[in-house]
């Protein structure tokens, strides 16, 4: 008996094993390498990255990151591509993708595009296969290639954004991003609907690097000078050396990270990776082997497996390497995510640093140093669903607070009451029952944004859904270095010049006009197994539950039954496109007039959805205005004072009784404003400001106040209703939305 229940045993054992080392497989593998192009192919070097290659057994994808082939003679180097092809197919389970960087753009120069275009055929027909060449045509991408279930690659042309002369422009260019808005609004997209896949993107320029190309000039730069424009030409000139050296590290060739143009490619890139924390960039550009944090993700540099150059020593657990070598992302069935950089030499090659850049989200005991893959959680539905469905949702409600923000004394005389006490009044909150609300909800992804916690949720539909928390970190918004500073505290002060709750009290207005919205709800998550992985981290978060526009698809209806819906760039493509696709001026109109009647102030294109209704020949698009972070602001105490004036910040308005600037309650639309609204006349706006006038009467704003939570009603709840009876019948209200357009907009 005992033998029988030790072999059970055993084999129950074995059993639980195998599924664990299963689940924590590699099911895809990307090889990263970059910069062929410059002395000369080191087929030594291509036999050790064959060599991994064909050991290899997992599906992979080969990247060429870039510098392809000598720009001099492309014909000549072009036999390489035959063989090249062969070591990254030869297992018969990968794929071999390329893309292009500024030597093959003719060393970014005016023959680029041209030069581009001739490698792209080039390499396709060498290759004897089309769509391997990416982004196409020289344009910006972002091309999408979903390369297995669990990883979505997004490769952009980035040397399009750098190029000093001609470039892929409208309307002669047949791309579908032609600005670095609508660049970076696709990347968004692309991540925000990735169906729970790892984010891979790659270009050729990194966004942060510790190599000479991101400033690193060690002494022999200084000495040597003319080595790099002619290999080989040791001739010392240590006074020019310094000069040069110190020219490409603060004004820096189009090549260099110190240019203006590759500064405003690093800034607007770090500034959509901040707002998607976990994201791994791959790059080469660098002669070197790196792996550096940026902007709570990654940044991989593999360019060194022809030609090193020398690099900053960082410390672990970044790293950076000046050998010969290319690097392998590894993507494991549990959602965790390694990196290994190999160095190559004549007879073999090792791998010469690793390391875990995200743990899998469905284990609960890790590194919490290591960040969790915010991407591919293959353990979304798990086996805890029966569990669920016997474990009673919370009763009750919660007591919760908006957020922690005191002051007194000093500080507060400095830094302002603001709207503290809203933020920090407790209030009661009902928990969010995932088994009723909206007829069933799950959840599926986490959101971006740097400020907000947001949770997106499923219906049982496909309608979705996402949850937002209401505290927010402006903090986030800053440059890591600087968060945890003096400037970061300040930072963080000044979300309580926000209303928490602004968002309530402008849907309920909403409601009472044809402007489209969504309709935000107070919730607390619940610790509850439904939840998922989302369960340890989120239960009790307190947010805001609304819908998230999106377009028709699969049989769902599309937002307010539209036949589109697109952020601001992608509207203004569709514009420029064509001119069967019209702006509703009108209703947008309608919308920026609410916007003034409530202070909201931040109406920047990112706060704008557009849903777009066929209309015979035409579509027309009408606003969906979102994120009320900047309504009902209050900007009082000595230095949001200051910051209030015109001349200090001319984007920021305080709510009050009656305007004060209508100059800053449109500084942050203005672009928008002017590029939409012209159609509209003086009449026309005399006509939309009567409108909302008459809409918002004293009992639709005391039904809004009444929509709050009861705790916050004698808090701040009534003062607000009385501005806003103030401001709606205020005799220059009319006049002021009026003439603030005028000037803006009419002869």
């Amino acid at each position: 008996m005992r033998k029988s229940n030790l072999i059970v045993f055993l084999t129950l054992s074995l059993s639980l094993v195998g599924r664990a080392q299963d689940f924590d497989s590699v099911v895809h593998v990307v090889y990263l390498i970059g910069n062929t192009a410059g002395t000369g192919i080191n087929y030594s070097r291509l036999a050790s990255l064959r060599s991994e290659l064909t050991n290899e057994k997992t599906p992979y994808t080969l990247l060429h990151l870039g510098d392809v082939l000598n720009p001099e003679n492309p014909n000549e180097m072009a036999d390489w591509l035959v063989p090249f092809y062969e070591t990254g197919e030869s297992p018969g389970n990968g794929r071999v993708i390329f893309t292009s960087g500024d030597m093959d753009w003719n060393n970014s120069g005016r023959d680029g595009l041209n030069m581009v275009r001739k490698l792209e055929e080039l390499v396709e027909n060498r290759g004897g296969r089309s769509n391997i060449f990416l982004p196409s045509e020289g344009c910006p991408g972002p091309e999408i290639l979903d390369v297995s279930p669990c990883l979505r690659i997004i490769l952009i042309n980035t040397q399009w954004w750098l190029h000093p002369y001609d470039i892929p422009e409208a309307p002669d260019a047949d791309c579908s991003n032609l600005t670095k808005e609508e660049v970076i609004e696709s990347i968004e997209e692309a991540i925000e609907e990735s169906g729970n896949r790892n984010i891979l993107i790659a270009g050729h320029h990194p966004v942060v690097s510790s190599g000479v190309y991101g400033g690193y000039m060690p002494f022999q730069k200084h000495i040597f000078p003319m080595a790099e424009a002619t290999s080989g030409n040791m001739i010392p000139v240590p006074l020019l050396g310094s000069i040069y050296a110190a020219y490409r590290q603060n004004v820096g060739t189009v090549r260099d990270m110190a240019n203006e143009d590759y500064q405003d490619f690093i800034e607007q890139m770090g500034d959509m990776m901040s707002q998607h924390p976990g994201l791994v960039y791959a790059s080469a550009h660098e002669y070197s082997l790196q792996l550096l944090e940026h902007e709570e993700g990654f940044q991989v540099v593999s360019g060194s497996i022809s030609e090193k150059e020398p690099v900053r020593r960082t410390r672990e657990p970044e790293f950076a390497a000046s050998e010969y070598g290319f690097a392998k992302l590894e993507y494991y069935k549990s959602g965790k995510v390694r990196v290994v950089f190999f160095k190559t030499g004549a007879d073999e090659e090792a791998g010469c640093f690793s390391r875990v850049l995200l743990r899998s989200a469905c284990t609960k005991k890790g590194n919490n140093a290591i960040l969790v893959n915010p991407y591919f959680m293959p353990c979304i539905e798990e086996e805890e669903t029966c569990v669920a469905d016997r474990i009673p949702y919370p009763s009750g409600r919660a007591t919760v607070t908006a957020g922690h923000y005191p002051a007194k004394g000093l500080k507060k005389i400095l830094l302002g009451s603001l709207h503290r006490d809203s933020w920090q009044t407790p209030v009661t909150i009902p928990y969010l029952v995932l088994d009723t609300a909206k007829d069933g909800i799950a959840p599926f992804a986490l959101g971006g944004g740097r400020q907000t916690t947001t949770l997106k949720f499923r219906s049982k539909n496909g309608n979705e859904y996402a949850f937002r928390s209401v505290d927010k970190n402006l903090a986030n918004a800053i440059p890591k270095a600087f968060r945890n500073t003096f400037i970061g505290a300040m930072m963080k002060e000044v979300t309580a010049t926000e209303y928490p709750y602004g968002a309530i009290i402008a849907s309920s207005l909403l409601d009472e006009t044809d402007i489209l919205h969504a309709r935000p709800e107070l919730f607390v998550l619940p610790d509850h197994p439904s939840l998922g992985v989302f369960r340890e981290p989120y239960s009790g978060l307190f947010g805001m539950l609304e819908d998230r526009p999106k377009d028709p698809h699969d049989g769902i209806q599309g937002f307010m039954g539209a036949d589109d819906v697109t952020r601001s760039a992608g509207l203004f493509r569709k514009l420029y496109k064509d001119n069967d696709n019209i702006v509703d001026a009108e209703a947008l109109g309608k919308a920026r007039a609410f916007d003034i009647f409530i202070g909201d102030w931040g109406r920047h294109e990112d706060n704008w959805k557009w849903a777009g209704y066929d209309r015979g020949e035409m579509r027309v698009y009408y606003p969906i205005p979102r994120d009320r972070d900047h309504a009902f602001c209050r900007w009082n105490g000595l230095i949001p004072y200051i910051a209030n004036r015109e001349w200090a910040m001319p984007m920021v308005e305080s709510f009050d009784y009656h305007f004060h600037g209508i100059k800053s309650l449109t500084w942050p639309a203005r672009h928008v404003d002017r590029f939409l609204l012209t159609s509209l006349d003086r009449q026309d706006w005399m006509n939309i400001s009567s409108y909302i006038q008459q809409a918002m009467t004293d009992e639709v704003i005391d039904h809004a106040i009444s929509t709050l939570p009861q705790e916050i009603v004698p808090v701040s709840g009534m003062e607000i209703g009385e501005m806003l009876k103030s401001v709606g019948y205020h005799t220059g209200a009319i006049g002021k939305w009026h003439l603030g357009y005028q000037k803006q907009f009419l002869p």
